[in-house]
């Protein structure tokens, strides 16, 4: 029947876009979201998935925020996919400085090499992220090792860009 088609794709739609940017973000902050995404992972795959924050993260850029839980549920989904790891550690910091996440797989590892990355997608679209709140995405990998990504966005970013704008 067309009506229950329509729901099912109405309900399916919905799930895409809570994926894509859940409202857990603006109720109850990345630390709370983030501790979501990976019990959400635990439940859906056979990896064990620890979530640790510390320091103070906190920031009110709602692009900041996005983009770090895109950038986690990137490297979250790619350690669960691509690495067969059975230990993810991810890892929220917050310095003076900057807001770090750091993500860790036990996983085989592989051979990273910037130039010349393919397919490669969701770390080109992890480090295009990166680069847009003037951060940094460092990848250490070797076969038979594991994985281990260290994303820094300095806390100052966000007033550059607001400043920018306004004296641009």
């Amino acid at each position: 029947d067309v009506k229950a088609d329509f729901l099912t794709i109405i309900e399916e739609v919905r799930q895409i876009s809570n994926n894509l940017a859940p409202n857990i973000l603006k109720e109850s902050g990345i630390d709370v979201a983030l501790k979501s995404l990976c019990n959400s992972v635990n439940k859906t795959s056979e990896a064990d998935v620890e979530f640790s924050a510390y320091g103070n993260y906190s920031t009110t850029d709602p692009k900041v925020i996005f983009y770090l839980y895109r950038i986690a549920q990137e490297g979250l989904n790619n350690a669960i996919k691509h690495s067969g790891a059975s230990k993810v550690q991810l890892h929220l910091i917050g310095s003076k400085d900057n807001i770090i996440l750091i993500i860790e797989d036990n996983g085989k590892g592989f051979v990273y090499n910037a130039d010349s990355c393919t397919p490669c997608n969701g770390i080109y679209n992890m480090k295009e992220r990166a680069l847009l709140l003037n951060g940094t995405l460092d990848i250490e990998s070797e076969p038979f090792s594991g994985t281990t990504l260290r994303l820094k966005i300095p806390r100052q970013s966000a007033l550059k860009d607001i400043n920018n704008e306004r004296n641009g």
